[in-house]
């Protein structure tokens, strides 16, 4: 869980990074695969809106680029906390 505190209103935001294809399978759940194998993501920002983000991080390792999902909370926060749930998709 990622949790913040502080003195005023701001931007706030946390992040997954993936190798594999991902997709929002619900307002709230992610779906992540890579080969023949899934995740799920479920997403609890306490019931602040949120979008995800994907960015493609461009590195010079070879191989396919990752992804950074940010997942940013959509109106400015004192305090926040987001819980992603990790699991192996059903």
């Amino acid at each position: 869980m990622d949790e913040v505190q502080l003195a005023q209103p701001e931007t706030f935001e946390t992040a997954l990074i993936t190798f594999g294809k991902w997709k929002q399978a619900t307002a709230n759940k992610l779906t992540i695969s890579d080969h023949e194998s899934s995740v799920e993501v479920d997403i609890d920002t306490g019931g602040a809106a949120f979008t995800v983000l994907a960015e493609e991080i461009q590195e010079d390792r070879g191989g396919p680029p990752p992804t950074r999902l940010g997942i940013a909370l959509e109106q400015s926060v004192k305090t926040a906390a987001v819980r992603l749930t990790i699991r192996p998709a059903p």
